[in-house]
């Protein structure tokens, strides 16, 4: 074999050796994004459980509720509630603590998620009962090109006459959402005295509000 030939061959094993990793580097960024995607469209969809929507690895099937039995140390036997600032599909901003002096609940959904929308059905019933004495707050976990159109949509549909909004700054986060539907509910001092994972239904809210303005 000739010094060209040698030459040649060798130049081929060099350049199949530089190909190799990029052909690897290429079939695991695709796997990543597929499997990105596999799990973004599982917990978009909702439907994978009656009761709630897993965000993400709290175990499934698991539920809480907290009460005023679960007592922090403090200035208050309740832990504070986490302040944020949203700004509703309406465009109004606001922020958590514009409502202290009232009786807040947080609902924390999803408009494609299947017990979010029995959720809101037991709000609308919160709501009816309490009107504007008791301040709802509906906080969509999903955000994305197109949202606002959507949960105008889901409000039209639910006869939702709440405020609702999208979590572009973390209010999830700040109260450890796992779960949707979560239900949060607030005194009028701004203490959590009820979390629930899960759909809550309205006579279960209604008397934890009942509990927090001294009536049960």
């Amino acid at each position: 074999m000739g010094r060209k030939s040698q030459a040649r061959m060798l130049k081929k094993r060099t350049d199949a050796r530089k190909k190799n990793p990029v052909v690897v580097a290429v079939v695991l960024v695709s796997f990543v994004a597929l499997v990105s995607v596999a799990i973004y469209n599982f917990t978009r969809q909702g439907d994978s459980t009656e009761a709630f929507v897993t965000l993400s690895n709290a175990p499934v099937g698991a539920t809480s509720q907290v009460t005023g039995s679960d007592q922090v140390t403090g200035d208050s036997r309740y832990p504070a509630a986490e302040d944020f600032t949203l700004t509703d599909i309406d465009g109004n901003r606001f922020t958590l603590s514009d409502f202290k002096g009232k009786i807040v609940i947080l609902d924390f959904m999803g408009a494609q998620c299947k017990p979010c929308k029995q959720q809101v059905i037991e709000l609308t019933k919160v709501h009816s009962a309490y009107g504007d004495k008791v301040e709802i707050l509906s906080i969509s976990v999903y955000g994305g090109k197109g949202i606002n159109e959507e949960l105008h949509t889901f409000a039209s549909s639910y006869n939702v006459k709440w405020r609702i909004a999208v979590d572009i700054e973390g209010a999830s986060f700040k109260y450890r959402i796992t779960l949707i539907p979560s239900i949060i509910i607030i005194d009028q001092d701004g203490y959590v005295r009820f979390r629930h994972e899960g759909v809550a239904e309205a006579p279960t809210i209604i008397q934890e509000i009942k509990a927090i303005q001294g009536e049960a």
